[in-house]
């Protein structure tokens, strides 16, 4: 049981040459701290968390299924993602035991690969704090589905309305996650 946020706080930092947005967010459960930072702006992002050990596997199972395992290399207890282009790093990633930390140059990285680290984040930072319930499931992509004739605007068939009630449902949801994406790119001056 979370006791309390004991603090949560945006900071909008200027530099001679870009802006950059860190949020941090803390907070304490039974004498355990929980602490997590994340700084972006249009060169960079980073992520930074302290945490309890019990959350490692947690915080292991969405590195692996977001990241893969194709870039990773693991010692003992920590493990490591890495990402280079023409010979530069430009992704990292290192989790050990109770310390995570994310680095992206976006000047070198893809829009969509900087889409996929800045929603992992928010991810990572709900993990993290436990105070608020954490829906992360391992992504399993839908099968396309079939065209359907079309429906008959005035049927009665509970059956049919409930699977038109489903592809709706589906594609609403499919909807507001673009809308959400989109609105993350907008404020980050994208």
């Amino acid at each position: 049981m979370i006791l309390g946020l004991i603090a949560s706080v945006a900071i909008v930092a200027q530099t001679t040459s870009e802006s950059k947005e860190t949020s941090r967010t803390t907070s304490s459960s039974n004498s355990i701290s929980s602490e997590s930072s994340i700084t972006h702006s249009s060169k960079s992002y980073m992520f930074d968390a302290r945490f309890d050990k019990r959350k490692n596997s947690q915080l292991r199972a969405i590195l692996i299924d977001r990241l893969g395992s194709d870039d990773l290399r693991k010692q003992g207890d920590i493990y490591e993602w890495s990402k280079e282009s023409k010979g530069r790093i430009f992704f990292s990633c290192r989790l050990s035991d109770r310390r995570l930390n994310l680095n992206l140059n976006r000047e070198v990285a893809s829009d969509d690969f900087y889409d996929l680290i800045d929603e992992l984040g928010d991810d990572l930072r709900d993990i993290v704090q436990s105070h608020t319930p954490h829906t992360w499931a391992p992504f399993t992509p839908e099968p396309p589905s079939q065209p359907q004739p079309p429906s008959n605007p005035n049927s009665t068939d509970p059956q049919l309305i409930d699977q038109e009630l489903r592809e709706a449902e589906r594609e609403l949801a499919r909807a507001q996650r673009n809308v959400e994406r989109l609105k993350k790119k907008k404020g980050n001056g994208n």
